[in-house]
């Protein structure tokens, strides 16, 4: 799995230009630095916004990040 790290600033990049988004945080075992995550872990990524982003423009972002279908959307 791709660095957890470049996994967020990925996605940060990306959606720099949506301007309710407010912080991009990574959360959960890969976040940490002891104990190590092992290789089955997932990545959370938590997205803060100041105000509600339809899913209908979600959708599309997960799409070109290539994440739809494997990240929760709401």
């Amino acid at each position: 799995m791709p660095d957890a790290r470049a996994i967020v600033e990925r996605i940060a990049a990306h959606l720099a230009p949506v301007p309710a988004i407010e912080a991009i945080a990574l959360s959960g075992s890969r976040a940490r630095t002891t104990p190590a995550a092992d290789a089955a872990s997932d990545v959370d990524v938590y997205i803060f916004t100041r105000e509600e982003v339809a899913l209908s423009l979600r959708r599309p972002l997960a799409e070109q990040l290539g994440l739809h279908g494997s990240a929760q959307l709401d």
